[in-house]
Protein backbone atom coordinates (compact mmCIF):
# COMPACT_ATOMS: atom_id res chain seq x y z
CA UNK A 1 0.00 0.00 0.00
CA UNK A 2 1.26 3.56 -0.60
CA UNK A 3 1.29 5.85 1.79
CA UNK A 4 0.55 9.64 1.74
CA UNK A 5 4.09 10.12 3.00
CA UNK A 6 5.48 8.34 0.05
CA UNK A 7 3.63 10.62 -2.05
CA UNK A 8 4.65 13.16 -0.41
CA UNK A 9 8.07 12.35 -0.51
CA UNK A 10 7.65 11.32 -4.00
CA UNK A 11 6.60 14.84 -5.19
CA UNK A 12 9.97 16.36 -3.29
CA UNK A 13 11.95 14.44 -5.20
CA UNK A 14 10.43 15.49 -8.21
CA UNK A 15 10.30 19.39 -7.72
CA UNK A 16 14.03 18.96 -6.48
CA UNK A 17 14.55 17.06 -9.92
CA UNK A 18 12.86 19.35 -11.60
CA UNK A 19 15.04 22.24 -10.88
CA UNK A 20 18.09 20.24 -11.94
CA UNK A 21 15.89 19.73 -15.52
CA UNK A 22 18.19 20.00 -18.38
CA UNK A 23 21.70 19.48 -16.76
CA UNK A 24 24.27 17.24 -17.62
CA UNK A 25 23.26 15.03 -14.23
CA UNK A 26 19.90 14.86 -14.59
CA UNK A 27 20.12 13.45 -18.28
CA UNK A 28 22.57 10.86 -16.95
CA UNK A 29 20.38 9.75 -14.08
CA UNK A 30 17.09 9.33 -16.10
CA UNK A 31 18.80 7.98 -18.47
CA UNK A 32 20.51 4.83 -16.26
CA UNK A 33 17.14 4.77 -14.72
CA UNK A 34 15.87 3.61 -18.06
CA UNK A 35 18.11 1.46 -18.76
CA UNK A 36 17.84 -0.28 -15.70
CA UNK A 37 14.03 -0.15 -15.30
CA UNK A 38 14.08 -1.57 -19.06
CA UNK A 39 15.83 -4.49 -17.31
CA UNK A 40 14.39 -5.57 -14.14
CA UNK A 41 12.82 -2.46 -12.59
CA UNK A 42 15.02 -3.10 -9.41
CA UNK A 43 13.53 0.02 -7.54
CA UNK A 44 17.09 -0.48 -5.19
CA UNK A 45 19.04 -0.05 -8.18
CA UNK A 46 17.34 2.99 -9.29
CA UNK A 47 17.68 4.80 -6.11
CA UNK A 48 21.53 3.99 -5.82
CA UNK A 49 21.85 5.83 -9.18
CA UNK A 50 20.30 8.58 -7.54
CA UNK A 51 22.49 8.29 -4.70
CA UNK A 52 25.36 7.97 -7.55
CA UNK A 53 24.28 11.40 -8.93
CA UNK A 54 23.80 12.82 -5.34
CA UNK A 55 28.04 12.37 -5.27
CA UNK A 56 28.52 13.29 -8.39
CA UNK A 57 26.80 16.95 -8.06
CA UNK A 58 26.85 18.25 -4.50
CA UNK A 59 24.50 20.91 -5.27
CA UNK A 60 22.12 18.37 -6.26
CA UNK A 61 22.62 16.55 -2.83
CA UNK A 62 22.41 19.73 -1.28
CA UNK A 63 18.86 20.15 -2.83
CA UNK A 64 17.82 17.34 -1.04
CA UNK A 65 19.42 18.08 2.34
CA UNK A 66 17.64 22.03 1.17
CA UNK A 67 13.86 20.02 0.70
CA UNK A 68 14.12 18.00 4.15
CA UNK A 69 15.24 14.83 2.53
CA UNK A 70 18.25 14.73 4.25
CA UNK A 71 22.03 13.42 2.93
CA UNK A 72 20.22 10.86 0.18
CA UNK A 73 23.97 9.83 -1.01
CA UNK A 74 24.97 8.40 2.27
CA UNK A 75 21.66 6.25 3.40
CA UNK A 76 22.35 3.04 3.55
CA UNK A 77 20.08 0.12 4.09
CA UNK A 78 21.62 -1.66 7.46
CA UNK A 79 22.22 1.94 9.81
CA UNK A 80 19.12 4.23 7.88
CA UNK A 81 16.43 1.42 7.56
CA UNK A 82 12.91 2.43 7.41
CA UNK A 83 13.89 5.86 5.92
CA UNK A 84 15.78 4.53 3.44
CA UNK A 85 13.22 2.11 2.23
CA UNK A 86 10.59 5.10 2.36
CA UNK A 87 12.92 6.97 0.30
CA UNK A 88 13.27 3.98 -2.36
CA UNK A 89 9.54 3.78 -2.78
CA UNK A 90 9.13 6.85 -2.63
CA UNK A 91 12.25 7.26 -5.97
CA UNK A 92 10.15 4.17 -7.27
CA UNK A 93 6.92 6.13 -7.56
CA UNK A 94 8.14 9.40 -8.58
CA UNK A 95 10.08 7.60 -11.59
CA UNK A 96 6.80 6.06 -12.58
CA UNK A 97 4.56 8.84 -11.74
CA UNK A 98 6.77 11.76 -13.98
CA UNK A 99 9.43 9.83 -16.03
CA UNK A 100 7.94 6.63 -17.49
CA UNK A 101 6.79 6.73 -21.16
CA UNK A 102 3.09 5.82 -20.77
Amino acid sequence: MKTSAEGDMAETLARVLEGFEGTPTLRRLRLRVREIGANDHDELAQFHLLQRACREDPALAAAFEQAGLGAVAELHLGGAGRRMGDLVQAFNRMVEAHWEER
